[in-house]
C-alpha cells in the first residue's frame, strides 16, 4: 500500500506434503512494481531492488533478515519450475513518512572529492542506485573522519533519516558512522568526538551498515544542517540521504 522500511520477512511453508518445493527461491523488496514476466535473473541486478536467495525450505517457517531495505512491493519467486505454495508471508517493518524528502536537491558538501564525478550532490539527486558505475554515488578521499552534509535551507523538524549505501562493493566502509542534526553549521574540522556533546546537536551512532538502506528515527530533532560522518579513517560513500 505504501513504501516501508522492511526489517524482516517470515515465510511459512506448506506442511502436509511437498515442503521441498520451497527449497530454492528468492525474495525481493522494491518500490518499483514487479512485472509478470520478471524472473530472479532479471530482478537480482535491478536498480534499488533488495534480494535474498534462500536454499533451505522453511520447516515450517523461516525468518529472513532484511536489514532496512525500502519498498512497497515484496515478491517470493521460485528459482526453477514447480508449484509455489505458501501458508503465510509476514513482512515486518516501519512505514516511511509520507512527507517530502527535505534533502532532495538541497546544497550538499563533503570533506573532499575522490574525483570530479563523485561530488556530494549525488546523495541528494533522488537516485538511490548504489552501483558506483551508475554515476550516483558520492566518494571522498580516504582520510580521518570524512564527512558529508546537507543544508536544508531552513530549520526543520526531522522525524527520520534514510541512508542508502553503495552496493557494488565497499559497503562495509559504512559500518561505523554518526549522523548529526543541528541549527548550528558544522565546521570542516568538527569530529564525532566534538559533535556528540555539542549543545543543541542531535546525534545517532550507527554500527550496522545499510544493506542497502537504513532508516534512523530522529524523534523530532530540530535542525537546518544534517551531517553523516565516519567514526574513523576511510572513504565515505553514499548513494542517497533522504530526510523526512
Amino acid at each position: 500500500g505504501s513504501s516501508a522500511t522492511v526489517t524482516s520477512i517470515v515465510i511459512w511453508n506448506r506442511t502436509d506434503c511437498c515442503g521441498d518445493r520451497l527449497a530454492d527461491y528468492w525474495v525481493f523488496v522494491s518500490n518499483t512494481p514487479f512485472g509478470p514476466t520478471d524472473t530472479p535473473s532479471t530482478l537480482q541486478s535491478r536498480t534499488a531492488t533488495w534480494s535474498s536467495h534462500q536454499t533451505s525450505m522453511p520447516n515450517p517457517s523461516t525468518t529472513i533478515a532484511v536489514g532496512g531495505a525500502q519498498g512497497r512491493y515484496v515478491r517470493v519467486q521460485l528459482t526453477g519450475t514447480n508449484f509455489l505454495s505458501l501458508a503465510e508471508v509476514q513482512v515486518t517493518g516501519t512505514p516511511i513518512s509520507t512527507g517530502s524528502n527535505l534533502a532532495l536537491g538541497q546544497t550538499a558538501t563533503q570533506s573532499s572529492d575522490y574525483g570530479p564525478t563523485t561530488g556530494a550532490a549525488l546523495a541528494v539527486d533522488g537516485n538511490t542506485n548504489g552501483n558506483f558505475s551508475a554515476g550516483s554515488v558520492t566518494a571522498t578521499l580516504s582520510g580521518a573522519n570524512p564527512w558529508w552534509q546537507v543544508d536544508l535551507g531552513s530549520s526543520a523538524t526531522v522525524t527520520s533519516i534514510v541512508i542508502w549505501n553503495r552496493t557494488d562493493c565497499c559497503w562495509d566502509r559504512l559500518a561505523d558512522y554518526w549522523v548529526f542534526v543541528s541549527n548550528t553549521p558544522f565546521g570542516p574540522t568538527d569530529t564525532p568526538s566534538t559533535l556528540q556533546s555539542r549543545t543543541a546537536t542531535w546525534s545517532s551512532h550507527q554500527t550496522t551498515m545499510p544493506t542497502p538502506s537504513t532508516m534512523i528515527a530522529a524523534a523530532g530533532a530540530q535542525g537546518r544542517y544534517v551531517r553523516v560522518q565516519l567514526t574513523s579513517a576511510n572513504v565515505l560513500s553514499l548513494a542517497e540521504v533522504q530526510i523526512f
